[in-house]
C-alpha cells in the first residue's frame, strides 16, 4: 500500500512541476516581476528547480501520518535512494552556489559593514517573517497562541546554532518549517569567511593557493576531530564554489578539455567516499558538473528559459515558507494527494507576492536606512 502511495506521489510530483512553473510565471506577471539582467542565467535557473526540488523532497518526509516527520518507511528501497538524492543534491548545489557567488567578492570588498549590511538586510527580514509566519501557522493548528520573545530568539539561526530540537510550544520547529534554518546556520558562516579570506587575500598572488590552503585545513581538521564528516563536506561545498570561480575568473572562455581533466580527478577523489553525499570525498563530484553550469554548456539551456527565472527569483522565499502551507494543509486534510496538490499551486500563486513585498521592497528600504 505505501509502495503504491509512494508510486502515485511520485506521479503527482511529475505533473505538478510543469503546472508549477507556469502558475509561479503566470503571478510573477501580475505582481509585475521583472527577470534581473544576470550573468550567469543557467546558475539562476539551478537554484529554482533547487528549491521545488526540496519542497517536494519534504513532502514523502509527512507522507506517514504515523510518524509525521520520518522516510524510514521507504524501507531502504530505490524509491528512499531517489527522495533522498531529491533533497540531498539540491543542498549541494545550494552550497556550491554561494561559494561561487561570494568568493567573486573576494579582493573587493571595500567595506566589511557595508557587506554585512547589505547581506543581513537581504536575508533576515525574510527569515523573521517566516518565522512569525510558522508561529501563526502552529497557533492556528494547535488553538492557542503562547508568543515569548525568549522562544521566538532560540528559532533563529547564528552561526553557532543548530535548530533541529528548537520549539515553538510544544511543536518542534521542524515539523513547521520542515528544518530548514540548519542550510542558514551555514550560509552565515560562509558570510563570516568572506571577511577574514579578503583579508588573507591581500598577502597571496593567487587565489587558488588561497583556495588550496582552505582545502587543506578542512581536512585536517576533520582527521582531529573537531568537525564531523559531513560538516567538513559542507564547508568543502562552499570551497568547490570558490574553486569553480577561480577557475572561471581564469578561463574566460569554455575549456571543455581542461573541464574533463578536471572531470577525472574529482572522479579519483571522490571514490574514496562512504557511500554518502555528504562526504569530505563524493562531494567533489559535483565540481565538474557545476562547471558545464557556469560556462553555461548547451545541455543546460532550458534553465534559461522564463519560466525558471522567475523561479529563481523567488526560490529563498519558496524555501522558507513551504514547510508552513505543507504542514496547514496535512494537518487539515488527510488525503496526502490532495494536500500535497493544494499547498503547492498556493505556493506557486503566492510566493512572487512575498518575494516582491518582502524580499525586494522591504529588504531595500532597511538597506536604504542602515546605509545612508
Amino acid at each position: 500500500m505505501k509502495q503504491l502511495m509512494i508510486e502515485n506521489s511520485l506521479f503527482i510530483i511529475i505533473l505538478l512541476f510543469p503546472s508549477y512553473l507556469f502558475l509561479n510565471k503566470v503571478s510573477c506577471g501580475i505582481n509585475k516581476i521583472e527577470i534581473k539582467k544576470y550573468e550567469y542565467r543557467v546558475l539562476e535557473g539551478l537554484r529554482g528547480i533547487c528549491s521545488l526540488l526540496v519542497v517536494f523532497h519534504h513532502y514523502f518526509w509527512r507522507l506517514d501520518p504515523q510518524s509525521k516527520w520520518s522516510i524510514d518507511y521507504l524501507n531502504g528501497s530505490i524509491y528512499k535512494y531517489l527522495i533522498v538524492m531529491m533533497g540531498q543534491i539540491p543542498v549541494c548545489f545550494f552550497f556550491i552556489l554561494s561559494g561561487f557567488l561570494f568568493f567573486n567578492q573576494v579582493g573587493r570588498l571595500k567595506s566589511i559593514a557595508i557587506f554585512y549590511i547589505k547581506r543581513l538586510a537581504r536575508i533576515y527580514p525574510s527569515i523573521l517573517l517566516s518565522l512569525v509566519f510558522s508561529i501563526i501557522i502552529s497557533s492556528y493548528i494547535n488553538g492557542q497562541l503562547n508568543f515569548e520573545i525568549s522562544g521566538f530568539y532560540s528559532l533563529l539561526p547564528f552561526v553557532n546554532t543548530y535548530f533541529e530540537g528548537s520549539s515553538y510550544g510544544a511543536v518542534p520547529i521542524y515539523l513547521i518549517n520542515n528544518g530548514i534554518m540548519w542550510t542558514l546556520v551555514w550560509e552565515i558562516r560562509l558570510y563570516i569567511s568572506i571577511p577574514i579570506l579578503d583579508f588573507f587575500n591581500k598577502y597571496l598572488a593567487n587565489k587558488l593557493f588561497l583556495i588550496l590552503i582552505c582545502v587543506v585545513v578542512t581536512f585536517i581538521i576533520r582527521c582531529c576531530g573537531f568537525i564531523s564528516d559531513q560538516s567538513s563536506s559542507f564547508i568543502m561545498l562552499f570551497i568547490i564554489g570558490f574553486l569553480a570561480s577561480a577557475i572561471k575568473s581564469y578561463t574566460l572562455t569554455n575549456q571543455p578539455s581542461k573541464i574533463i581533466a578536471i572531470t577525472f580527478v574529482c572522479i579519483a577523489f571522490s571514490l574514496f567516499n562512504n557511500g554518502r553525499i555528504y562526504n569530505f570525498y563524493s562531494v567533489f563530484i559535483f565540481l565538474p558538473v557545476f562547471l558545464t553550469m557556469v560556462y553555461e554548456y548547451k545541455i543546460w539551456s532550458f534553465l534559461k528559459f522564463n519560466s525558471f527565472q522567475y523561479l529563481g527569483m523567488i526560490s529563498f522565499s519558496l524555501y522558507l515558507y513551504h514547510g508552513c502551507f505543507q504542514y496547514l494543509f496535512s494537518e487539515k486534510i488527510t488525503n496526502p494527494y490532495l494536500w500535497l496538490i493544494i499547498s503547492t499551486l498556493l505556493l506557486s500563486v503566492l510566493m512572487p507576492f512575498i518575494y516582491k513585498s518582502i524580499e525586494v521592497q522591504l529588504s531595500d528600504k532597511i538597506k536604504y536606512k542602515l546605509l545612508r
